[in-house]
């Protein structure tokens, strides 16, 4: 494999950019000192939920709650739970089949607690929240 000639190099000189003029800032010819600052009004205040509304309200701060504590039981259940036991086996010495089985049960245990859980939030509580949610939105009478 031949190397690389760099006898013949030719030096190359850099080209000088054009010097740049500040261009003025652009006139559109609006006078602005005149203008008057408009204040908007304040958003109007509902009137108070009825009986049923504030029942499915009610309702709906329930569920979300439900969900949220649901969510919560499960990040904190797999945090602190260990479900992997195969590396202090190991460490004891004790037979590697063993450990590999074990770590399979806890595999399939952790997957079976992420599909109920996926199966309780997604097909349990999020359809009875948005029931709730459009009832009461739905019900609501437009104003005239």
């Amino acid at each position: 494999m031949a190397g690389l000639n760099l006898s013949n190099m030719v030096s190359i000189t850099p080209i000088s950019a054009p010097a740049v003029e500040e261009a003025p800032p652009p006139t559109l010819g609006i006078d602005l000192a005149n203008v008057q600052k408009e204040v908007p009004e304040s958003a109007p205040k509902g009137e108070p939920l009825s009986g049923i509304k504030m029942a499915g309200f009610q309702l709906a701060v329930i569920t979300m709650g439900i969900m949220l504590v649901f969510i919560l039981f499960l990040i904190i259940f797999f945090f602190v739970t260990q479900l992997d036991a195969s590396d202090a086996i190991k460490a004891a010495g004790k037979d590697e089949k063993l450990a590999s089985l074990i770590s399979n049960e806890k595999k399939a245990y952790r997957d079976f607690i992420l599909e109920v859980s996926k199966t309780v939030l997604l097909n349990l509580l999020l359809p009875i929240l948005t029931a709730i949610l459009g009832y009461i939105f739905g019900s609501a009478k437009p104003e005239k």
